[in-house]
């Protein structure tokens, strides 16, 4: 079963962009990962000590299951995290990679 792309009546393109930002709490690194639309609505935040392929995986998990549908393009900052990730769950989902 593929899943269906994104399609929302004020959203029609469903472009979806990935962020990070590095914070400092108590001394250490953590990373701020967001999950932005393409009118700048944030539409998932999480806060991770670790900026790999295992935490980009995991904002896109929570963030397909919070829409319930797999967004069309995918816009990211060439991070190598999001391209393992995005293939890895596109095949976990029946779906090519694009």
């Amino acid at each position: 079963m593929r899943p269906l792309p994104c399609r929302t009546p004020t959203l029609p393109d469903s472009a979806k962009t990935r962020d990070e930002v590095f914070l400092k709490i108590n001394g250490q690194t953590y990373y701020l990962w967001r999950a932005v639309d393409q009118a700048g609505n944030v539409l998932d935040v999480l806060v991770q000590s670790r900026r790999d392929a295992a935490a980009a995986k995991r904002l896109m998990r929570k963030l397909m299951k919070k829409l319930q549908c797999v967004p069309r393009v995918l816009i990211t900052d060439k991070l190598k995290s999001y391209g393992v990730a995005h293939r890895e769950l596109m095949r976990e989902r029946g779906a090519s990679p694009k």
